[in-house]
């Protein structure tokens, strides 16, 4: 019913042009941090110094669109997911180039790893798929088909399992990495847009934009109901309350991208909350609606 458009969100309804900082991967034994901005670059940022040390185009065709990104650390290779051009992109991080790129499905929004397996798993949001990379050939090895709009992934890897949010479903889709196939699928909150793991709880959260809350991989609902400028997870009694941080956030700006200055923050710090520059992401990541 819905389709995800280059240029438009949700509904074709027009976005504004910005680059955005789409999403960022780790790799903690280099102690670097890859972002993939949204007109088709990635920026590598030393941890040590806070700074980016080098830009690196994220596919041979300018202006790709690169939003999902993961590491494999042990293969030392970073995955870029290129919306516009269907295609993913593998950069070597010994020397920041592209090794290979890769087809996949019609655009592409979201990329996992399972670093145990060595196995990338990349979410198509207008096909309503999964394509399935085998890092050792940098191929799709299969596709599998999951819910409506799928946006996110997230890997547990002791249990080769994939968890992928689909946006206009609002569900999860849980798919057993060993034989490639849906094996359950979770009814979450309203448009989810982000799925995270913790293997040491064998718990899931996925995000859900318009309840301004967490759901667990039980799908019971967490969050502050009329707090949505507050990120933490609620537990216990009172949940229902309205609550805010206790202090405001102070943020460190750090220009990637495109080359801007970073904006003068100084007076009282930035709370939760979305930077004026970084509106246009959040319209385009909400689905076509102002948020």
């Amino acid at each position: 019913r819905h389709r995800w458009h280059p240029d438009r969100g949700r509904d074709g309804r027009a976005q504004p042009a910005a680059a955005c900082a789409s999403s960022k991967a780790v790799d903690p034994s280099r102690h670097t941090v890859y972002v993939a901005n949204s007109l088709g670059t990635v920026s590598v940022i030393d941890e040590t110094t806070n700074m980016v040390t080098t830009t690196i185009p994220a596919s041979p065709i300018s202006g790709s669109g690169s939003y999902g990104i993961a590491v494999d650390p042990s293969r030392q290779t970073v995955y870029v997911a290129n919306l516009f051009t269907n295609s993913v992109s593998a950069i070597d991080e010994d020397t920041n180039t592209i090794i290979a790129t890769i087809p996949v499905g019609n655009h592409p929004l979201g990329v996992a790893v399972d670093p145990s397996s060595h196995t990338a798993y990349v979410t198509n949001a207008n096909d309503n798929t999964v394509s399935v990379i085998d890092e050792a050939t940098n191929s799709v090895t299969t596709t599998v088909p999951v819910g409506s709009g799928p946006v996110a992934a997230g890997v547990a890897p002791a249990s080769h399992t994939i968890y992928v949010a689909n946006l206009y479903g609002n569900t999860v889709s849980v798919i057993d990495g060993a034989s490639n196939k849906v094996i359950t699928t979770i009814p979450v909150g309203r448009d989810p847009v982000g799925v995270g793991v913790d293997p040491s709880s064998h718990t899931v959260y996925a995000t859900s934009v318009y309840d301004n809350g967490v759901s667990d991989q039980r799908g019971r609902q967490q969050g502050h109901r009329h707090q949505p400028s507050s990120s933490a997870v609620c537990r216990g009694p009172g949940c229902d309350a309205p609550r805010r941080p206790a202090a405001p956030l102070t943020v460190n700006w750090q220009p990637v991208g495109d080359d801007k200055p970073a904006p003068d923050r100084s007076a009282g710090g930035a709370t939760n909350g979305a930077a004026p520059d970084t509106e246009p992401c959040l319209r385009r990541w909400g689905a076509g609606r102002d948020i």
